[in-house]
């Protein structure tokens, strides 16, 4: 499991987002520090959540989807939505990286926790990470999970089947809306 956590300034003075790297047992030691993306949405995204920007038709289904799970008790938090094809990148190249480090080479493509750049709903602005819905970390909310499972599909969005054990990972897919 992983996680990445804002904050703090480069000694060059770049702002930074400090990956470190989670099991259920451990934590494991960070690999690097990836720059926080600097670059602006492609024009006529919408901000949903200050700096978490989606496409407009998924950004629709998820102010609706939030409304209806404020409604129900749940506040639903976005920890990454959005992200430039640089960032992507730089989130796999920190992926490889550290998991070559572990094994000793560089890892079989499906292994990365990051997608390859090109193939991430991120970039096309259709999926969002949710805080706090990963069973492997002690903010877990279950009763939050439960309330995704059984409406986010209502509203078109899935616990992606392409990216597995990724609890908080969301994307937006219209054409299955329940």
């Amino acid at each position: 499991m992983w996680r990445w956590l804002l904050g703090g300034v480069a000694a060059s003075g770049i702002a930074v987002a400090t990956w470190r790297f989670f099991t259920r047992e451990q934590e494991l030691p960070p690999s690097s520090d990836v720059p926080i993306d600097p670059s602006s949405p492609p024009p006529g995204y919408v901000q949903v959540q200050p700096g978490k920007w989606l496409e407009p038709n998924a950004a629709k289904a998820f102010i609706a989807m939030e409304s209806a799970a404020n409604a129900a008790g749940h506040k639903l938090r976005i920890n990454s939505a959005w992200r430039s094809r640089a960032h992507q990148e730089r989130l796999y190249a920190a992926w490889s990286a550290y998991l070559a480090s572990q094994h000793g080479g560089p890892p079989a493509p499906w292994a990365a926790k990051a997608a390859k750049p090109g193939t991430s709903k991120h970039q096309v602005g259709e999926a969002v990470d949710l805080l706090n819905i990963n069973p492997a970390q002690s903010s877990y909310n279950a009763a939050q999970h439960k309330w995704l499972q059984e409406n986010a599909r209502k509203y078109g969005f899935i616990d992606d089947v392409y990216v597995p054990r990724e609890h908080w990972h969301w994307s937006y897919r219209p054409s299955l809306i329940a």
